[in-house]
């Protein structure tokens, strides 16, 4: 949205600041060159921030407007890189300081202590969270350019304002003129010749002929109304609700209620309640945090004991959880296919060694037995996986024993000691085929005795 225009010197006579009422502009150093320009390529809402040393001129951070940028070291080395998922800190030498992921959108994640960094002599980064993200420039002026991702983009939440929130935003402002509105956000206007020709092209035309090009245009919109209310463009819980508001007519003129047959079957109402379809995953036991140790120092030693933490506070951790019922029926699955056929290979060679031995015997008529049942879970299969999901909603003990910043979260044991823990699987991926392959490698590693620290946190 608009901001009030703000030109400021210094006292040698040089442009210290110079940035219009849409935010965009330049600021400058005491010696002339650039140290800031902001401008808006798109021609809507959205800023580009570019930063520069007083010297060299060297581009040293730069943000787009969602948020998603760079700061670099003077001799051009990276320093501090911001991305839709998270973010990286880099000393001097290369090595890695800190890392971290937003986890969610907007400000969920937070920092407790803010990351602070001097650029140069004029120019300081302040990071808080994702969409407060600060660089002050300060040489005899000062200045704070916000370079978060906006909390807010526009009275519809889109990442630009759209032709009429800039419309009536620009008709806010006071002492501009309509070319410099048409100028400022490179307007399309209509163009007509002083001589009004355009005009005499139309007034020349027949009557009937004009009329012809009318008709067509009545009898378009005659077709989509039509359409429009027609049954084809309704949708089930209009067909519903219409259904509902007849059968309550019949019902208050003593016809008593009528309804479709099939009333319900697509929309849940209090007519018939229509049952919902089995995902055929597995349940899962749901711990309290004080039983995980419990839980996890009672499975065998080489089994690899799969959690999730989940808090109804973060919309991601249904799905999470979601995702480790479908691990669960998957590998259980696999490991029961593996036992049925080992059984009935043992029990096809015993009824050779019968045969053979005793070819005039028979089984009377009677059925062979059956092989045993194996249920889809870790005792029955002896299974080298176990799975359970911790509701964290009410308790932060294990937030707080681990040090994580948000759910939901994954940890993998093996008797009693951590081998995993984090958001991220197999090749860094964080869907539900990564996390499947990252199950079988950390079973491995488990295995390998490769454990995090005892005194493991984040």
């Amino acid at each position: 949205m608009s901001q009030t225009p703000q030109f400021a010197k210094y006292t040698n006579g040089q442009t210290a600041l110079d940035f219009k009422k849409n935010g965009t502009g330049l600021a400058y150093y005491p010696s002339g060159k650039v140290a800031v320009a902001v401008t808006s390529p798109h021609g809507g809402a959205g800023r580009y921030y570019n930063f520069y040393l007083d010297r060299t001129g060297l581009l040293v951070a730069s943000f787009n407007n969602g948020g998603i940028g760079f700061v670099s070291y003077s001799n051009g080395q990276p320093r501090l890189n911001v991305t839709g998922e998270g973010g990286t800190v880099v000393r001097p030498d290369g090595q890695l300081e800190k890392d971290w992921l937003w986890i969610t959108n907007l400000d969920r994640m937070k920092f407790k202590e803010p990351i602070e960094l001097r650029i140069s002599t004029a120019l300081t980064v302040c990071v808080r969270s994702q969409t407060n993200i600060k660089i002050t420039f300060q040489s005899f002026t000062s200045k704070v350019f916000d370079v978060g991702l906006p909390a807010k983009r526009g009275k519809t939440g889109k990442s630009s304002m759209t032709f009429f929130e800039r419309l009536a935003d620009s008709s806010h402002g006071s002492g501009s003129n309509d070319l410099e509105k048409v100028q400022d956000m490179n307007w399309s206007l209509p163009r007509l010749s002083v001589s009004g020709r355009e005009t005499v092209v139309v007034l020349q035309r027949q009557s009937d002929e004009l009329i012809r090009g009318i008709g067509a245009i009545r009898d378009n919109s005659n077709t989509l109304l039509s359409r429009i209310a027609s049954d084809e463009m309704k949708s089930s819980i209009t067909k519903q609700t219409r259904a509902a508001a007849e059968a309550v007519y019949e019902m208050a003129h003593g016809n008593g209620p009528r309804k479709a047959d099939k009333f319900g079957e697509h929309y849940t109402s209090t007519y018939k309640q229509t049952k919902r379809k089995s995902s055929g995953l597995v349940n899962l036991p749901i711990l309290s945090p004080k039983k995980l140790d419990d839980f996890v120092n009672s499975a065998p030693s080489k089994r690899l004991v799969v959690v999730v933490m989940i808090s109804d506070k973060y919309s991601e951790s249904r799905p999470a959880a979601k995702m480790v019922r479908w691990a669960a029926t998957g590998k259980w699955k696999e490991e029961r296919a593996e036992l049925k056929k080992r059984w009935n290979e043992k029990a096809g060679q015993g009824r050779l060694l019968i045969s053979s031995s005793t070819s005039s015997l028979s089984t009377g008529g009677k059925p062979e037995k059956q092989g045993p049942r194996f249920s889809l879970n870790a005792e029955s299969l002896d299974s080298s996986y176990d799975f359970a999901i911790v509701e964290c909603s009410k308790n932060k003990m294990l937030e707080k024993q681990y040090n994580f910043p948000a759910y939901p979260m994954f940890f993998f044991f093996m008797g009693g000691r951590i081998v995993f823990a984090g958001t991220r699987f197999h090749r860094f991926g964080t869907g539900q085929d990564d996390f499947y392959v990252h199950l079988s490698t950390m079973l491995n590693e488990g295995l390998q005795g490769h454990f995090l620290p005892e005194d493991f946190k984040f």
